[in-house]
């Protein structure tokens, strides 16, 4: 049976590629997502926008010398970085629509 349940969230590792001077560096952490109705999601313009939408929360997120950033700080920090907002539209778009349209016969 499927439940229908309000205010659904979901947490999942998020992997951002960043480019530096000599290729690529990549990093993880944690987040917490709110599923949104597509009305919702179709008020965001731009990939910042909904990242900040379904973003709840996040987890393993460090400073330039690896010291942990309080939850707050961390939150405003992934939500600020390019690659980051970039890695958690692909992420979630994933999970919520992508996942779904696969269909074994």
């Amino acid at each position: 049976m499927f439940k229908i349940t309000k205010d659904r969230t979901f947490e999942r590792e998020v992997t951002v590629v960043t480019p530096t001077d000599n290729g690529f560096t990549t990093g993880a952490f944690t987040a917490v997502f709110r599923v949104l109705p597509d009305e919702q999601l179709a008020e965001s313009r731009t990939d910042a926008e909904t990242a900040r939408s379904v973003t709840v929360s996040v987890s393993n997120v460090g400073d330039a010398d690896g010291n942990a950033l309080d939850p707050d700080e961390a939150l405003e920090a992934v939500l600020s970085d390019p690659c980051a907002i970039t890695a958690i539209t692909v992420l979630y778009f994933n999970e919520i629509k992508t996942k779904n349209l696969k269909r074994k016969n």
